[in-house]
């Protein structure tokens, strides 16, 4: 056993870890998806056993998540170290992948078990972003509106991505300005969930409904999907800019980039 859990009592999911850490060099932890919030899974023991940083990655089926992280161990065992700020071809078949550095500040919220482990924070974690199918990454303007991959080389909780996993933090306004609470559930054009088209028009209906509008001639044709308020803002950070927006007004622009227009809704 490792030296220092020799004279602790454990429970019987802590001798499991333990257990994985000794035969195979290190252990895979799986965090379901809830409350909306994606899953996730990191590894504990890389750094313990090879000096290599533990890796993170979410997203995905928890099974391929689990297997990502095997192979991935697999390879530094072999001396093929998972590097981090690199684009790696090894790790997922058809598609490159790139490893970025974990801010410790974001190690309490996620990787509860590797502090356990460690007996603190003072180990490097890496984690492990892949592309959308058309090749892109969650940081790229082209990528995927929705998009179940924190960025945790970002510092604040919108350009990390973070809401959804943090618990009873309290957000400074320049961090969430709105009067709403971040998790409310709002109405987004089709064309911006699915086809990434820009949000070009912001309704703050007479009954506090926010809706985010894409660039089409009848949005009631296009249709909506429902979205929690701060994944729209993390993907949209101007839409900060509107967190004044009474209800019965409405915000409109040309496109990306130029200044919103803000007006009484008549309709």
């Amino acid at each position: 056993m490792i030296e220092r859990f020799r004279d602790r009592e454990l429970d019987a999911s802590e001798r499991e870890v333990l257990s994985h850490v000794e035969r195979h060099g290190w252990n895979v932890t799986n965090i379901r998806e809830q409350d909306g919030a994606p899953g996730w899974a990191f590894t504990i023991g890389l750094f313990e056993t090879f000096g290599h940083p533990e890796v993170a990655i979410f997203g995905m089926d928890q099974r391929v998540r689990h297997s990502i992280l095997n192979w991935i161990g697999e390879n530094v065992r072999k001396g093929n170290n998972f590097t981090a700020g690199r684009e790696h071809d090894w790790v997922l078949e058809g598609y490159n992948c790139w490893s970025r550095d974990v801010r410790k500040s974001w190690y309490k919220d996620l990787l509860g078990w590797a502090i356990w482990f460690y007996g603190g924070t003072e180990f490097p974690t890496v984690q492990c972003l892949w592309p959308a199918r058309d090749g892109t990454y969650p940081w790229e303007d082209s990528s995927a509106f929705f998009v179940s991959q924190p960025l945790l080389y970002e510092e604040g909780l919108l350009s990390a991505r973070m809401m959804h996993y943090v618990d009873d933090q309290r957000l400074a306004e320049s961090e969430w300005p709105f009067s709403d609470d971040p998790h409310l559930n709002v109405f987004v054009s089709r064309c911006v969930v699915e086809d990434n088209a820009p949000i070009v028009l912001v309704a703050h209906d007479r009954q506090g409904d926010w809706q985010f509008i894409g660039p089409v001639d009848d949005p009631e044709k296009d249709g909506c999907k429902l979205s929690c308020f701060h994944c729209v803002v993390e993907r949209d950070t101007s839409i900060r800019t509107l967190a004044r927006l009474r209800p019965g007004w409405r915000a409109s622009r040309s496109g990306p980039g130029d200044d919103w227009a803000v007006c009484e809704d008549l309709s």
